[in-house]
């Protein structure tokens, strides 16, 4: 099991992104960060609750935290010492705005993971419609067609993991 860290909190997005920062984002999404949506457990019970993340995992924590300042995001230390003898660090992006917002600027350059980006981005959309009337996120439950986005984000990114099964 590996040891998970906080070490720099989310600050307030101070920086908007330049044209070459969005495309090398998106350069790294593409290559190595997850999208993905899932339950919120407890105990290892899933809960009603769905969470949006995106999970940068880097050695290079300057990367980390150019995309931290400019997206929002907590970076933590993950140390799998024991397991595959890798330090590394982890930037975790939950908030559904900074989602959006991530989303929205790096799209035009996505290649492998832009079905992926827009999925997860209608499905913060729907969230944040559905959270604006209500006074806690447990008021608005989740709809079918939330749902049906996350079964094809899943279905996707099972695709990505597993190229041969594409029926490209």
């Amino acid at each position: 099991m590996a040891k998970v860290i906080t070490i720099f909190k989310p600050p307030r997005i101070t920086k908007k992104a330049a044209q070459w920062e969005k495309a090398y984002i998106a350069g790294v999404v593409d290559a190595k960060v997850g999208l993905a949506v899932y339950p919120h457990r407890v105990k290892g019970r899933a809960r009603g609750k769905l969470f949006a993340t995106l999970g940068f995992h880097s050695h290079y924590i300057k990367l980390l935290k150019m995309v931290q300042e400019r997206y929002g995001g907590i970076i933590k230390f993950v140390d799998m010492s024991k397991e595959k003898g890798i330090t590394t660090y982890r930037l975790d992006i939950s908030r559904h705005e900074n989602i959006l917002l991530l989303m929205q600027d790096i799209s035009e350059y996505l290649i492998a993971k832009n079905r992926q980006a827009d999925l997860l981005r209608k499905y913060c959309q729907s969230r944040l419609e559905a959270l604006k009337n209500v006074e806690h996120s447990s008021q608005a439950p989740i709809t079918e067609k939330e749902r049906s986005i996350v079964r094809e984000l899943t279905r996707l990114n099972k695709l990505s993991l597993h190229p041969e099964r594409s029926p490209l």
